[in-house]
Parts: structure tokens; C-alpha cells; sequence
């Protein structure tokens, strides 16, 4: 298959235990991702169900040819049948990216759909180089 990267989630789905879903403290460094749909991808259901993903340092990242390098989503949805008009309640804060470098199959090498019940806080984007290697513009970031 395409390869997801280093995925967290996802978070907040039916399957939560005690209603709440915790990730605390991930470091990823010295990584290549090639040809892979995602790269750094956070990922949390729009759903009632609460928790945190926090204190997530990804650093010294190469990225070949990847879909999506860097990815917060926060309204995952796989189907139709979500409950879409429910945002996420998983907090997400305090998560750090440094010296991510390479190319991005897409125009948006970098995406932060955050939440807006529980915006994402203290994300930290630092020495980022990303290039579009497609032909229709520019790279660029949402």
C-alpha cells in the first residue's frame, strides 16, 4: 500500500474507553517518509467523546514524494456516516515541528483542520521546507 506515515489516531471515535482518548508525549526524529499518503498525520473524529494529544515533537524529517507531510485533522470522517456536525473535543496543543524538509505531492504541504470547540494550541512550526513537485502552483499551507 501507500504507506500512512507515523499516524496518531484516530482519536475520539466510537471505540474510546471511559470516553476519552490520551496521547502524551511522542518524539519522532531522523525519519524518511517516501512516497507515502501521509507523512506526520494527527487524526481525531468530530465526535462528543473528549481527550488530548499533547507534548508531540517530530524533528530532522525528510519527506520524498509524500501526499500530505504534515497533517492536523480534526473533522476525520472515513464515511458518510459521521456526526458531522459535531466538532472534535480532543484537545491538541503543544505539538512541535522542526527541520521537516523535502517534497509534497500536494499544494498543501501543510494542513491544520483544528477543532473549533477546542482549537489546537501551541503548535510549533519551525525550519519547515517543503516543496510542491507538482505543476499547479505553489505550495502552500491551510
Amino acid at each position: 500500500g501507500p504507506g500512512h506515515g507515523i499516524s496518531v489516531g484516530s482519536m475520539g471515535g466510537n471505540t474510546v474507553i471511559e470516553n476519552k482518548d490520551i496521547v502524551v508525549g511522542l518524539t519522532v526524529t531522523n525519519s524518511t517518509f517516501t512516497n507515502t499518503s501521509n507523512g506526520l498525520r494527527i487524526k481525531t473524529w468530530a465526535s462528543r467523546y473528549e481527550g488530548l494529544a499533547s507534548g508531540f515533537t517530530y524533528e530532522d524529517i525528510i519527506m520524498n514524494d509524500v501526499e500530505h507531510p504534515i497533517i492536523i485533522d480534526q473533522q476525520y470522517c472515513p464515511s458518510s456516516s459521521c456526526e458531522s456536525k459535531t466538532a472534535s473535543r480532543i484537545q491538541i496543543k503543544d505539538i512541535t515541528y522542526s527541520n521537516i524538509r523535502g517534497t509534497s505531492k500536494s499544494k498543501a504541504a501543510v494542513t491544520l483542520n483544528c477543532s473549533s470547540i477546542v482549537p489546537c494550541n501551541n503548535i510549533v512550526l519551525k525550519d519547515i521546507r517543503l516543496v510542491y513537485t507538482g505543476n499547479e502552483g505553489p505550495a502552500s499551507s491551510i
